[in-house]
């Protein structure tokens, strides 16, 4: 790994505007126009101040620059290091580190913290498929144990729909269903407030967790409804769960009816 404030020649709490200066003055004797011995200098050079004039990546860069030195001196600690570093394939990593190492409320604690700084992040961008599913589910059960519910049903229902496009848990799968099944129909409601419980609840319809599952939801959607003044959108939805319970009650009959021993004789 280069170093970049060697190339600069500036120290490591330089200034912008010292590392600006440093870079006019270093590009003038570097520049490949004046010698084309001194390109891959100046490429280097170019690299190093785009790296360290911004913030974001002159954080990451002083964070594994500083690991790097304390591996030479037999000191590297991996944890630290990712922590160091502080961007989000790090704390994704950072996660899974600590959802293996027994550190269930740390890995908690910074993925609450990612999602607070960037509501849209997702482990999924810097996990391989097998591990987002695996270690998703793992953090969902334990959020759900901290009573993080909302985080927890939105990784629920990514790793639910990911299954439905390619089975992954394959058998196991049903176990994460009624995992989804419990939290959704037994836990949820309380937790957070009504409005977010219907749109949770909503959602869930969506994953198709079977038909007593989703008659429950529409019962809680009603229920919610209810309670928020909004009788008319109660009713359409304990409506629905009633034909959903007729529909299947009719076609119990006709499979009950077409399994039955037949009877008599048949006339001739």
């Amino acid at each position: 790994m280069n170093d970049y404030y060697g190339i600069l020649g500036v120290s490591e709490t330089a200034s912008q505007a010292e590392i600006k200066r440093a870079y006019r003055k270093k590009a003038k004797e570097l520049h490949p126009d004046l010698s084309a011995k001194k390109s891959a200098e100046f490429r280097a050079l170019v690299a190093a101040y785009k790296t360290l004039i911004d913030d974001r990546t002159r954080q990451i860069f002083d964070a594994r620059y500083a690991a790097l030195r304390r591996t030479a001196r037999g000191q590297f600690d991996y944890r630290a290091w990712l922590v160091e570093c502080n961007d989000e394939r790090s704390m994704s990593r950072l996660i899974v580190f600590d959802l293996l190492h027994e550190r269930e409320d740390d890995a908690v604690c910074e993925y609450k913290k990612v999602m607070g700084q960037n509501p849209a992040f997702t482990l999924g961008r810097w996990l391989t498929r097998e591990e987002y599913m695996d270690y998703g589910f793992i953090l969902a059960e334990e959020l759900i144990a901290r009573k993080e519910f909302a985080q927890a049903c939105a990784l629920l229902e990514k790793i639910i729909m990911m299954e439905k496009t390619f089975a992954f848990f394959r058998l196991f799968f049903e176990d994460v269903a009624d995992f989804a099944r419990t939290v959704f129909v037994d836990l949820l409601q309380g937790q957070v407030p009504d409005e977010q419980a219907v749109a949770l609840w909503k959602r869930a319809l969506e994953l198709h967790l079977g038909n007593e599952t989703d008659r429950a939801l529409l019962k809680k959607i009603g229920e919610a409804y209810t309670r928020l003044g909004d009788d008319e959108l109660a009713r359409l939805c304990f409506a629905e769960a009633a034909r959903m319970a007729e529909r299947e009650k009719k076609c119990a009959a006709r499979i009950s009816k077409s399994s039955a021993p037949r009877t008599g004789y048949r006339h001739l």
